[in-house]
Order: C-alpha cells, then sequence, then structure tokens
C-alpha cells in the first residue's frame, strides 16, 4: 500500500508542475486571476443587495 503512494505521489506532483508552467507560459493565469476577482466581488455586491 505505502509502496504504490509513493509512486503515485511524484506523477501528481509533475502534473501539477506542469500544469503551472502551462498557465504561466501564457495570459491564462492572470485571466484565471482576473474572472475570480471580478466574480468574488459581484457576489459581494448581490450579498449586500440582498442584506
Amino acid at each position: 500500500m505505502q509502496l504504490r503512494e509513493s509512486e503515485k505521489m511524484p506523477r501528481v506532483i509533475n502534473k501539477k508542475i506542469r500544469l503551472l508552467r502551462w498557465l504561466n507560459s501564457g495570459m491564462i493565469l492572470p485571466f484565471i486571476i482576473m474572472a475570480a476577482s471580478s466574480s468574488i466581488i459581484l457576489y459581494g455586491v448581490l450579498f449586500i443587495l440582498i442584506k
């Protein structure tokens, strides 16, 4: 059981690193940050209006 887990871990980490590199290579990461912040602001405004 432990051997399988130790084998899986580096693969998962490699996938995450690859994903981060792919995100940083383009303008995708700043776009995601902008979209997230704008949606948070919208939800905040809606929450204030509902209250």
